[in-house]
């Protein structure tokens, strides 16, 4: 079957596989010949890419105090239960950092 691609106006023909393929997904046949879809796939990739990357620049820094006050808060959360571990559990060993603030007098 042949077909005339919307974006580029050559001609393309579509063979019998690719016309029972995309029947059989209940798709539309294609529109675009083989050389636009691949560049448009690509431009798309590309857009896509872009947009992960680049998402939160123009947000004026609103969504990077969000993110430092949460993390913040997780620091505050795990310091409490750290320091109350260490009041509970007294037969707890004592880690290497702590025998180095211990050494150098530093708690």
């Amino acid at each position: 079957m042949n077909r005339t691609c919307i974006q580029c106006g050559k001609e393309f023909e579509l063979n019998e596989s690719e016309i029972s393929f995309y029947e059989g997904k209940g798709l539309e046949l294609p529109k675009r010949c083989k050389e636009c879809r691949k560049e448009n796939k690509k431009s798309k990739a590309k857009r896509n890419h872009y947009r992960r990357n680049h998402q939160n620049k123009n947000q004026g820094g609103a969504q990077s105090v969000k993110d430092v006050q949460k993390s913040e808060a997780k620091v505050q959360t795990n310091a409490r239960v750290s320091s109350v571990d260490a009041l509970t559990e007294p037969d707890k060993p004592e880690t290497f950092l702590q025998k180095i603030k211990r050494f150098f007098g530093l708690g």
